[in-house]
């Protein structure tokens, strides 16, 4: 469908209208509008989730270095500025909430490839595969800790220690992996029925 789909004519055309061919709409019959609306050739589920639709922008290093350090620059202004007493309970609240909201964003349609009992019946405690995105938010969440006891025996510089471990927890969790195309693409997993996320059951289709 997306061959034929594909303009095909604007490549062979001489009198082509200026622009680049990645500015062209594809439209591909069936594959919109509602489920009622839908042609019988609509692909559904789990097909339309496999599609070659993926469009995931990650972070690059100096990107995630600069961000971090803004964010770590302006807590440490907005300490200053307040006259706020080391809260190292506020910056572990902080790691593990920014740690829970990037697992959701990783794992909210996706589910294990097989369950807890599957993994003592099979033997494979650990699935690499999938379990890598546990490494991350583990990582946020030790560094949150750890630097909450640094912040306790830093004594007057804890707005240095606290704006640090500030930019640190965003560098880590800007990059660290896997990115998140990367984790759609060859994490894992399987993905999460629509039925199961309270989605219309005319979304499914037999496989």
């Amino acid at each position: 469908m997306s061959l034929r789909a594909f303009p095909w004519e604007f490549l062979t055309s001489s009198n082509r209208p200026v622009g680049s061919i990645l500015q062209i709409e594809i439209r591909i019959d069936g594959l919109g509008g509602s489920p009622a609306t839908r042609t019988p050739a609509t692909v559904g589920w789990p097909f339309l989730a496999l599609s070659p639709k993926v469009q995931c922008y990650s972070v690059s290093l100096r990107t995630s270095v600069c961000l971090s350090a803004l964010f770590g620059w302006w807590s440490f202004c907005l300490i200053k500025r307040l006259g706020i007493e080391p809260l190292p309970e506020l910056i572990v609240f902080f790691a593990i909430f920014a740690a829970t909201f990037r697992l959701v964003i990783y794992c909210s349609g996706v589910t294990p490839p097989f369950n807890v009992w599957g993994r003592f019946a099979s033997g494979r405690i650990v699935v690499p595969g999938f379990d890598k995105v546990f490494l991350t938010p583990l990582a946020t969440v030790l560094l949150g800790i750890v630097g909450g006891m640094i912040i306790r025996r830093s004594g007057s510089w804890y707005p240095v220690t606290e704006c640090c471990l500030i930019a640190l927890v965003w560098f880590v969790l800007f990059t660290g992996g896997p990115t998140l195309r990367n984790w759609i693409l060859t994490g894992q997993h399987r993905f999460r029925s629509p039925a199961r996320l309270n989605a219309n059951k005319q979304q499914l289709r037999s496989v």
